[in-house]
């Protein structure tokens, strides 16, 4: 119910709301910003929902074992995040680096979205996150 929740607020939400993440002048995505919400608040089923929709279910159940690992390594959780990167290719492909900011630790959590249009409707086609910046920043087309 809290999904549909979430999903129902995201498509009734003005083009001028706030995005999730600090965006540094990026133009939020919708499909990355419901994915965004979900992580920032570790509703990670949500988040695979969301984000993991058009994966097969081998895949997908793959992401939800990661991030339920990740979920053991976060007592406290997130504070805030940060889009970092965003690039916008002529063809509509849509690419976000977030940073996610854990309590009481310095490192971040980063989250690469690959978006893709697809028949009119942006998708996330591929996803990645780890501790190491340096790994998801390789995901970068």
């Amino acid at each position: 119910m809290k999904r549909v929740a979430l999903i129902l607020g995201m498509a009734a939400a003005p083009a001028w709301a706030a995005p999730v993440c600090e965006m540094g002048g990026a133009e939020p995505v919708g499909i990355f910003e419901q994915a965004k919400e979900s992580f920032l608040h570790r509703e990670f089923d949500d988040f695979v929902e969301v984000a993991a929709a058009i994966m097969p279910k081998k895949a997908a159940d793959a992401v939800t074992q990661e991030l339920q690992k990740l979920d053991g390594m976060l007592p406290e959780g997130f504070d805030s995040c940060q889009t970092i990167v965003q690039r916008r290719d002529a063809g509509g492909m849509v690419q976000e680096v977030i940073t996610f900011n854990v309590r009481g630790k310095e490192f971040p959590i980063s989250l690469y979205l690959q978006g893709t249009p697809v028949r009119g409707k942006m998708i996330v086609s591929y996803l990645s996150f780890h501790t190491t910046m340096s790994k998801v920043l390789e995901q970068l087309k």
